[in-house]
């Protein structure tokens, strides 16, 4: 083939390729879409759940504060708690409960009740069921200042020595004759406390078995003012400021004899320790005494 047609076809092939070159260049350009980015691989982690997060959060912070609350009594500042747990509270109150006996009694009951109407106090009232028979205008005034009627028996005897017959006539004679009074006010029946303190401190297995089948929880007390000896109202004060704590129970009377310097002493205790920050809850309440 002569160099000639060569050359022609050499020019032929580059005016085709040009040609398809430029039908192709122009193409209208169509969109593409768009690779997702990239996800970088974890190392195996899995991230928190965000409210799982909050609540540690917050858990934290709730310990964090009693830290530092517990922190500063060690630094010699008051506690302002009771020593037990209160998860309600972050910061738990500091509380005594009053309790008196051998009530009611028309001279000292209701200056007590006035004593803790004016420090906004509650107290369990351990009455004696024949001066309940006697004075049953007292135990209404008991109920309507909003305190609790607990039991103390129906004679003030021995209940170690009586048999099951013997206690439960004690019991519920004692009962009965406070919830007569209130049957004409249905809504102060709840001032009925179910708690037997027995006379004289004096327990044995028989008390704590009789009571608990009447549904009773027996109340004793940790702080005893002594009062029942005839102590002077100075004295009253000192034997409780000297032993107080946050939960302790407090004995006290109201009944049985002159109680002059028994109220006395009780406007000073009740003033000195709400300045303390005390508050005055009932130890009894109608379903049984509070947990200690």
């Amino acid at each position: 083939m002569s160099n000639s047609v060569v050359s022609y076809l050499l020019k032929l092939f580059f005016s085709v390729l040009i040609c398809i070159l430029l039908l192709i260049c122009s193409q209208p350009i169509t969109s593409v879409q768009a690779t997702p980015p990239m996800e970088i691989a974890s190392s195996g982690e899995v991230p928190p759940d965000r409210n799982i997060v909050a609540e540690f959060g917050k858990l934290f912070a709730d310990w964090s504060g009693k830290e530092k609350a517990v922190n500063a009594v060690g630094a010699g500042e008051m506690n302002p708690g009771n020593g037990e747990s209160n998860p309600g509270n972050s910061v738990e109150e500091k509380f005594v409960y009053l309790t008196f006996d051998d009530g009611p009694d028309p001279d000292w009951t209701p200056l007590v009740l006035d004593m803790l109407v004016r420090h906004n106090a509650q107290a369990a009232f351990f009455v004696v069921g024949r001066s309940v028979k006697t004075y049953p205008e007292v135990i209404l005034q008991m109920a309507q200042a909003g305190q609790m009627i607990a039991n103390h028996s129906y004679n003030h005897v021995s209940l170690s020595e009586l048999s099951w017959q013997g206690f439960y006539y004690e019991l519920k004679d004692t009962e009965n004759a406070v919830r007569e009074i209130l049957t004409p006010y249905p809504d102060l029946e709840q001032q009925v406390g179910l708690c037997i303190r027995p006379p004289y401190g004096d327990v044995n297995g028989n008390v704590w078995t009789y009571a608990y089948r009447l549904q009773y929880d027996v109340s004793m007390w940790s702080l005893d003012t002594l009062d029942w000896t005839g102590l002077k109202a100075e004295a009253i004060v000192k034997a409780v400021m000297d032993k107080v704590k946050p939960g302790a129970i407090i004995l006290m009377h109201d009944g049985g004899k002159d109680r002059s310097e028994t109220v006395k002493a009780l406007g000073l205790i009740l003033h000195e320790l709400t300045i303390q920050g005390y508050h005055f809850p009932a130890l009894c309440t109608a379903t049984g005494q509070v947990s200690q």
